[in-house]
């Protein structure tokens, strides 16, 4: 899997490459891949350069949700705090659900 933002389009877009042999498992539908596709994303924020990151609305609505949900953003000074992983899953909420083993 590779990500890379796209900024040609005048919003900010994330373009993600996978392998041809996960398009034979219907992957674009699989919540797994959809969170680390997430997870990729958020490890690329930190590197837009700083005038990027003010053009894209979508970058301060990520911050602020951050903020509340007191996880550690982007920046130059926080960067040693920010976890791509942590804040993806602070924006995307997922379940993880138990395996029919679990529920006996």
């Amino acid at each position: 899997m590779a990500v890379e933002p796209d900024l040609t389009t005048g919003d900010l877009r994330f373009n993600v490459w996978l392998a041809p042999t996960y398009f034979d498992r219907e992957i674009q539908s699989n919540r797994d891949v959809q969170i680390a596709a997430l997870i990729g994303a958020m490890g690329r924020v930190p590197l837009l350069d700083q005038g990027e990151e003010d053009s894209y609305a979508i970058l301060s609505h990520i911050r602020a949700a951050l903020n509340q949900a007191g996880v550690p953003a982007w920046g130059p000074e926080l960067n040693a705090e920010f976890d791509p992983a942590r804040a993806a899953t602070a924006i995307e909420r997922f379940h993880i659900r138990p395996t029919p083993e679990d529920a006996t």
